[in-house]
């Protein structure tokens, strides 16, 4: 009988900042040989997988790297149609809600039914995507989540539940005039056009990201918190968030 071999199962959030740390944290992991699936919206698979080609043959004139090996792309539908634009991450903000758990979970029932010695065992989300985890808890994979902004701003993202309830939030997201928002003596203050869905230029667009937030809320249904930082480097902030792991700073060599 074979050896049961970890299977960890990685969806970024469809952007380049998004994708391109956690494809750099799951080559990592494959080096390890541990097997790596990794899902992306269908209208950006392209683009990964050519990225990921040139990673590919960079490694093999520079070094014998197995890791590719360990790592498989899939895709799922993205809920796109015809009329909209693939190049718009607002787009599949609203779609991917509505079409991604049901072909998540159906892409991990195949996974586990075809080799049930390289079941997936562990799910890394990206935070905006944490209401996946409901998935992964009931497909028995352990729920990681990975985060690609500070620390500190991990953070921010989970106090602003209070905010909004203090009033010192508004429903958009921003902060009355001269307010500032400070989380320890140690890191900086927030100000207005300082968050992670700011948009100051344009109001329609910050609501959308606000409104995405809730996404980080959910994160609270991980066991870890993988951070694209270093305790080095933000020392204050990993304090205020206990389950924090940080594992970068992750880049594309």
């Amino acid at each position: 009988m074979a050896d049961k071999r970890p299977h960890v199962l990685a969806v970024a959030f469809p952007a380049q900042g998004h994708v391109k740390p956690l494809m750099s944290l799951c080559r990592q992991i494959a080096k390890y040989g541990i097997k790596v699936t990794f899902v992306n919206a269908h209208s950006i698979h392209h683009k990964i997988l050519s990225a990921s080609q040139k990673q590919q043959d960079k490694d093999e004139e520079e070094e014998d790297d197995d890791s590719c090996h360990n790592i498989v792309m899939q895709t799922v539908p993205d809920g796109l149609t015809p009329e909209d634009d693939p190049n718009s991450p607002f787009t599949l903000l609203e779609t991917l809600p509505k079409t991604l758990p049901q072909n998540l979970t159906e892409l991990i029932q195949r996974i586990n039914t075809s080799n049930p010695n390289e079941k997936v065992t562990c799910l890394i989300a990206d935070i905006a995507f944490s209401w996946i985890f409901e998935i992964a808890d009931k497909m028995g994979a352990e729920p990681v989540a990975f985060s690609t902004p500070s620390i500190a701003t991990l953070a921010f993202m989970f106090h602003t539940p209070k905010l909004l309830e203090q009033g010192i939030l508004d429903i958009n997201g921003s902060l009355h005039n001269g307010v500032v928002v400070s989380l320890s003596n140690d890191i900086p203050a927030w100000r207005n056009g300082e968050f992670l869905w700011s948009f100051p230029t344009d109001p329609e667009i910050q609501k959308v990201f606000f409104k995405f937030r809730t996404g980080f809320e959910e994160a609270s249904k991980a066991r870890w918190l993988l951070c694209n930082s270093c305790h080095e480097l933000e020392p204050a902030a990993t304090e205020l968030v206990p389950n924090v792991l940080p594992v970068g700073p992750l880049t594309e060599s």
